[in-house]
């Protein structure tokens, strides 16, 4: 086996590949993803987007409806249990119970925090960055505050940035593409805590 890259080569090879791609017309719209303008990977796309709805099959697989994200059984024998079940219930002419309500799904669905922190995670992942403005509607004022207090040293760092988005005029924080997108677990871990979603060691 040959002898894997250190973290120093990982991040030479990370900050080279995005130059390389800028250069030659592709964006690098989410963390691990690069297009050109308009062929931007749809299910990327997609699942990024805070309340969009997409259907994940098989063993273990995420899905999210009405904006709450759902995991389907992990194990075959669990899944094969829920898969009778949902076919008991189309046979009776009932709702499958993941569309009656995500909260008796597997025991694994989003509730309010989960909500919150996936909305966190997806969106600071990508170059547009999270909708602080929408952020502030949906979570509070104590919320994003904490999340400013969070990102306030990748700021002072230039890891991070807010800005106004051109077309809807509203605030966004975004990780800087590449270094920010590098140091983007240890920013979000940074406002996870500040949220009280991590505890401090």
């Amino acid at each position: 086996l040959g002898i894997l890259p250190s973290a120093d080569d990982c991040a030479f090879m990370y900050k080279y590949a995005s130059g390389y791609f800028k250069s030659k017309g592709f964006q690098h719209y989410e963390i691990s993803s690069y297009g050109r303008p308009g062929y931007y990977s749809r299910h990327n796309t997609l699942y990024w987007e805070v309340g969009s709805n997409w259907y994940g099959i098989g063993v273990g697989a995420t899905s999210s409806l009405k904006g709450k994200r759902f995991i389907r059984p992990r194990r075959l024998s669990d899944y094969i249990t829920w898969i009778s079940e949902q076919q008991r219930l189309i046979h009776e002419e009932k709702m499958p119970d993941w569309e009656v309500s995500n909260d008796i799904f597997d025991g694994e669905c989003d509730d309010d925090a989960d909500y919150l922190t996936n909305t966190i995670l997806t969106r600071l992942r990508t170059s547009e960055g999270l909708n602080l403005d929408q952020f502030r509607s949906d979570h509070g004022d104590d919320a994003h505050r904490s999340v400013m207090r969070g990102a306030q040293l990748a700021i002072d760092l230039n890891l991070a940035m807010t800005f106004d988005d051109t077309q809807s005029h509203e605030r966004h924080l975004r990780l800087v593409d590449p270094e920010g997108f590098l140091f983007s677990n240890t920013i979000i871990s940074s406002i996870f805590m500040e949220l009280g979603i991590l505890d401090t060691p």
